[in-house]
């Protein structure tokens, strides 16, 4: 919900909606409450496909969608890339992504609500680094238009599998990444 109105809601779904059948992520909008929703495809979503959706909206009231994207790289192989798309209108209309590169897995966002000294902060924690399984976050100091990290929280040394889930900030602005 967006904290500036809490009737704008936001949702992403990793839906079967490609002209392939295969599946892409997109975002569904609602600004009465959840009485009605508008749904957005994007494009790179629509050609290659891609995944694992989260949404959040900032203290300011800008929604974010980060998602996973498959697209070709500089070889023409076909990797999953992170895009994270701001929209400033609750989820009617989206930038252009911020685009984290390749090789990330499973993203888990969470913005700080505090008022502390990291107030307004996006993070986005990922897996990568298989055989050694690692945890990483990424951060946004500016409304989550660019994006510094990662940084490696933990690592699994290559003996255990971990993964990164719900990351959360509290209300005394401390990262929990799980």
């Amino acid at each position: 919900a967006n904290p500036r109105d809490y009737r704008n809601l936001l949702g992403g779904a990793i839906t079967a909606n490609r002209a392939d059948g295969g599946l892409g992520s997109k975002t569904y909008a609602s600004f009465d409450g959840g009485q009605s929703w508008i749904d957005t495809r994007f494009d790179q979503q629509m050609r290659f496909g891609g995944g694992d959706p989260q949404v959040a909206f900032t203290p300011q009231g800008t929604a974010l969608f980060a998602t996973l994207a498959m697209t070709p790289d500089e070889s023409g192989r076909t990797r999953a890339a992170m895009h994270v798309y701001r929209s400033e209108d609750g989820g009617r209309t989206w930038a252009k992504p911020a685009d984290l590169r390749y090789s990330w897995d499973h993203p888990q966002i969470a913005v700080d609500q505090s008022a502390g000294r990291f107030a307004g902060r996006v993070y986005i924690g990922v897996l990568h680094g298989f055989p050694v399984y690692r945890v990483s976050i990424f951060r946004s100091e500016d409304d989550g238009r660019t994006f510094i990290g990662p940084v490696e929280a933990a690592n699994g040394g290559g003996k255990i599998g971990i993964n990164v889930i719900s990351t959360m900030v509290l209300s005394d602005g401390t990262l929990v990444v799980p």
